[in-house]
């Protein structure tokens, strides 16, 4: 990939997570993908993912990763925002609009 394009695809999700951060919505654990720009939240709670899926107009949706069960809510085109939560072992999924 040129190297001038991934430049360009992060420092436009800086400004997206700029504008993220100015939010009066739960704090994440934010990372930028070095190579799409592409940024990922990290939540504390199932709730936390609903107010932030609630905030931009997205869907929650119910996720299987490597063994793992994760709640999550993606928006925005780009940069493709992606908050999520892990579900600990035996923490049932929250219910989500279908």
């Amino acid at each position: 990939m040129d190297i001038n394009l991934i430049r360009s695809k992060q420092q436009a999700a800086v400004q997206v997570l700029a504008e993220l951060l100015a939010e009066d919505l739960p704090v994440a654990d934010w990372v930028i993908s070095s190579a799409y720009g592409s940024i990922e939240g990290q939540l504390e709670s199932q709730a936390e993912v609903k107010a932030w899926a609630a905030a931009h107009r997205a869907a929650v949706v119910r996720n299987y990763r490597s063994d793992k069960r994760y709640l999550e809510a993606t928006f925005s085109v780009d940069p493709e925002v992606r908050v999520w939560y892990p579900l600990p072992s035996g923490e049932a999924f929250a219910e989500v609009d279908a």
